[in-house]
């Protein structure tokens, strides 16, 4: 699991070594650039964000996470609407229950608006 910063270490370490992890959680941050080639069918990965994040509001977020879609056998994303990088506190209850859901494999996406 990466939290903030550490979610881009966390994309590099996990995509370098994907068989030492059953899973990647990236907690307000995405796969920096270098590790989104490494993305695999065999990978499962998840990333949870907050919807006023600068990278969320430019689209860099949901251009990484086409980037890696057709590469990674499972991918969970969710946008928390009317957070900021602090949504695992302003928005607890939503983020466990992306974060339960994800561990059971089940896809999450953010709906379009």
């Amino acid at each position: 699991m990466g939290l903030s910063a550490g979610g881009f270490g966390a994309a590099r370490v996990y995509t370098q070594a994907p068989d030492r992890f059953s899973k990647l959680v990236v907690l307000a941050a995405y796969p920096p650039p270098d590790s989104m080639s490494r993305f695999t069918s065999s990978m499962r990965a998840c990333f949870i964000v907050g919807g006023r994040e600068s990278y969320v509001q430019s689209g860099e977020f949901h251009r990484s996470m086409q980037s890696i879609r057709s590469r990674v056998g499972f991918l969970a994303q969710h946008v928390i609407p009317d957070a900021d990088h602090y949504f695992l506190l302003e928005k607890q209850d939503e983020t466990i229950r992306v974060l339960k859901s994800s561990a059971t494999d089940k896809e999450t996406r953010t709906p379009k608006r």
